[in-house]
């Protein structure tokens, strides 16, 4: 993902992005001179730096010509993670009669990030112990959380296909491991399904006592396998 559409993930629309991209590499300039710079018709840079003051990612230099100055990123983002930290708070609060009772029911994860989402929020909600199947490379993104479990005295167990770095974790390795996302938190959630590269990548999640202990108990027999084959673990 390149600069212009990760700002967007924080709320800028793809021009606005544009200008703020091009305020940081300049630093203070005039709405024309950027126009100029960005190839944006001069009304709509300066409807686009209109918009990035309110936004909080632009701050306007008094004076003539009116100069505009970008807010530096690590400031506009953490501004804009306060921001919705408070707002999700409330939403909680205020939506909570209406969350689906996943207690009772099969959900479908449909698309790369939805299911790493899932997989993330797994893991931060663990409150004892998790298991994970999947490849190296497909774990490589929730190390740094996994590591985070493991220092809290939590149980962390990987299945998967070549040796990862889990210090105070169990690591059962197996060239033949791979392929699909088997995820068991506190055996009561599961997630199974397609990697999350996979075209049209798709996961089963529930809190079905039937898939929690099915899921189970196949990775069980897979580590019984891993340790008669080859001893497999790497504590």
């Amino acid at each position: 993902m390149d600069t212009t559409h990760m700002l967007m993930q924080f709320g800028l629309t793809h021009q606005e992005a544009k200008l703020y991209e091009s305020l940081h590499g300049i630093g203070a300039a005039t709405g024309y001179e950027l126009a100029k710079l960005t190839g944006i018709s001069r009304s709509n840079t300066y409807a686009g730096l209109s918009s990035l003051q309110e936004k909080g990612a632009a701050f306007l230099i008094d004076g003539k010509p009116v100069r505009y100055e970008a807010v530096p990123v690590a400031e506009f983002c953490g501004n804009m993670v306060r921001t919705l930290t408070a707002t999700r708070e409330k939403l909680a609060a205020a939506l909570a009669v209406h969350e689906p009772e996943e207690e009772t029911a099969y959900l479908t994860i449909k698309g790369e990030k939805n299911i790493r989402d899932k997989v993330e929020t797994l893991i931060e909600t663990t409150a004892s112990h998790i298991y994970l199947s999947m490849t190296a490379t497909e774990l490589e993104p929730f190390l740094p959380a996994l590591r985070e479990l493991t220092a809290a005295g939590k149980k962390v167990v990987l299945v998967t296909d070549r040796a990862v770095e889990l210090p105070e974790g169990i690591v059962y390795v197996s060239p033949a491991s791979g392929g699909a996302i088997r995820v068991i938190s506190d055996t009561s959630s599961a997630l199974t399904g397609s990697p999350s590269g996979a075209p049209g990548a798709t996961c089963l999640f529930s809190r079905k006592e039937n898939l929690v202990h099915l899921l189970r108990d196949s990775m069980a027999n897979e580590i019984k396998l891993i340790k008669l084959d080859t001893g497999g673990a790497n504590p």
